[in-house]
């Protein structure tokens, strides 16, 4: 995924402004100023490894994620995943995913 923003006007007055922040890993859409889906890409890379935990490779659906709200439409096809589990229970860290984005407008 490249870092930095994607800006797109489709009819009239409906700008939209897709955001990743690599830091936090945080992808965000906002539609005419107003933020319709935030959400943290880390979360769901952990979600997909604790599901998968002890397999090496994962097929396409087993790497997929979907979700939508009642603005928006959000397909995560992640082509790899890579992190490490620290010693203390839980503590998961996840390097920088690469992914493909597919996002629909709803609305």
């Amino acid at each position: 995924m490249n870092y930095g923003q994607l800006n797109e006007h489709g009819a009239p007055g409906d700008a939209v402004d897709i955001t990743y922040t690599p830091h936090n890993k945080e992808l965000q859409v906002v539609r005419q100023g107003q933020t319709v889906y935030r959400r943290s890409i880390e979360d769901i890379a952990i979600k997909i490894h604790e599901k998968n935990k002890g397999k090496n490779s994962l097929n396409q659906a087993e790497m997929t994620f979907s979700e939508e709200n009642e603005s928006v439409r959000v397909l995560y096809i992640f082509k790899h995943i890579s992190g490490s589990e620290g010693k203390a229970a839980g503590e998961i860290n996840i390097d920088q995913p690469e992914l493909y984005l597919f996002v629909k407008l709803i609305k």
